[in-house]
């Protein structure tokens, strides 16, 4: 098992919730290369759900740095 773990939800208004949990004690940095592959498909907007502050939008590939023991919860919403 590694060190992260990716839980993944499609929400009521079309957007996904995508949540990584970093069970190590250094940070872990995940890249997902091909978006559509876990159902994003074309361009995304990011928002971090902790922080409250929207990011880069992102077309095929994102990465995402987790701190030690600590989680990262986006939400992608299409680009219309």
């Amino acid at each position: 098992m590694g060190a992260i773990g990716i839980l993944l939800k499609k929400l009521e208004d079309g957007g996904c919730a995508l949540g990584l949990f970093n069970r190590a004690d250094t940070p872990q940095t995940e890249v997902f290369t091909h978006l559509g592959r876990i159902g994003l498909i074309g361009a995304q907007h990011v928002r971090d759900l902790w922080r409250q502050q929207d990011l880069a939008d992102v077309k095929e590939k994102i990465e995402v740095t987790v701190p030690p023991h600590g989680v990262v919860l986006h939400k992608f919403t299409a680009v219309e």
